[in-house]
């Protein structure tokens, strides 16, 4: 294979997305119509491939349960019965919090399935969704046992670098008052600017590890079904 520079390779990169909308014809020489339907179905797949949806969704999901929280807990006010309303509301933020867990891993693994679909889209240019998605099972739950262990390792890493600095914070903050924090707030904010370069490490280093499973791991995955193990010996 002939070693492209970043620049080199766009050209072929362009050439590849031209020849995916709109492939070659069944003669030589002659060009089929732009695939509309085909690239709405890559940009949709690639849309929801990509965290920023999620994160979306996952807001709205907390803003609607924040709302009802409060909607809540300003009836128990009112209630003649507290308690029983107080038992009533744990209740139902239990179920919701069980419910929300459920959908996590339910959209983590959609997550994973899809990035398998939009490969084989992308590599064989059928155009078929149904047929994308189906021969990627086993694969899918293979790279999401991959993606848990790398989010546990990154919740370490944070939980290590970041973890000392709030606990400090937090244990400094109970022993002064409001009074005391407006006359010196400058150890908040010795505390919060490291946080603010951990948290920027912290980013970097998910969206390389991102990056990494999504482009060197998956890809002799989705078309040899080989394993982790030899997954990462190619990469290496």
């Amino acid at each position: 294979m002939k070693p492209l520079s970043p620049v080199d390779a766009l050209s072929p990169a362009f050439s590849r997305a031209r020849t995916l909308l709109t492939p070659p014809g069944p003669w030589a020489g002659q060009p089929t119509p732009f695939r509309f339907w085909f690239f709405l179905k890559i940009a949709i797949i690639a849309a929801l491939t990509q965290p920023n949806i999620y994160g979306m969704l996952f807001g709205m999901f907390f803003e609607f349960l924040a709302v009802g929280s409060g909607v809540v807990g300003a009836l128990s006010r009112r209630a003649i019965h507290p308690s029983g309303f107080s038992s009533v509301l744990f209740t139902g933020m239990a179920f919701g919090l069980f419910f929300l867990l459920l959908l996590a891993v339910f959209l983590v693994w959609l997550w994973f399935r899809l990035r398998f679909t939009l490969f084989d889209l992308v590599v064989y240019r059928h155009g078929l969704v149904s047929r994308a998605w189906a021969p990627y099972r086993s694969q899918a739950w293979r790279f999401f046992g991959l993606m848990v262990v790398v989010t546990l390792a990154l919740l370490l890493l944070l939980a290590v670098t970041a973890g000392p600095l709030l606990l400090h914070l937090i244990l400094t903050l109970r022993h002064l008052n409001p009074q005391q924090i407006n006359r010196d707030p400058t150890f908040i904010f010795t505390t919060i600017f490291p946080m603010y370069g951990i948290m920027f490490l912290f980013l970097l280093v998910a969206g390389i590890a991102d990056a990494v499973t999504q482009d060197f791991i998956l890809p002799p995955m989705a078309l040899e079904d080989v394993s982790l193990g030899a997954s990462f010996a190619r990469f290496f």
